[in-house]
């Protein structure tokens, strides 16, 4: 089972400084050298540009940042007011060990949480 959650800022960095107090290791797949410095503040936590590809097997947990917003100019040290990083954790996958996780399996996390999130409101707002 897949289990995941959005995340503040603050949520996601103490999280990040949770795991690597218990030993665990921090891998970064941050394809903008810019997005990986201001991440890296962020969570006080040093992470550098890697635009590798990342293959999640059973039992891995993920931070993932994701960047909304115009493209970045060169040497970006803040967002820019119309842009936002959100961030969600991501544990216990569902997927046979070794079965890669692809950008189409994380878009259909990000699917489904916007289905519950725009269920949730109606719920919540009585429609």
């Amino acid at each position: 089972m897949l289990e995941w959650w959005p995340l503040t800022t603050a949520e996601a960095a103490t999280r990040v400084a949770e795991h690597t107090a218990n030993g665990g290791a921090v891998r970064s797949a941050l394809g903008h050298a810019d997005i990986a410095g201001l991440v890296s503040r962020l969570l006080a936590y040093p992470l550098a540009l890697d635009r590798s590809s990342v293959t999640l097997i059973l039992g891995d947990q993920a931070l993932v940042c994701q960047y909304r917003g115009p493209r970045l100019a060169e040497e970006t040290t803040r967002l820019p007011d119309d842009a936002r990083l959100d961030w969600y954790w991501l544990r216990d996958w569902s997927l046979a060990p070794g079965e890669p996780v692809t950008a189409s399996s994380l878009d259909d996390v990000f699917a489904a949480w916007r289905a519950a999130h725009a269920v949730a409101q109606r719920w919540t707002s009585g429609d």
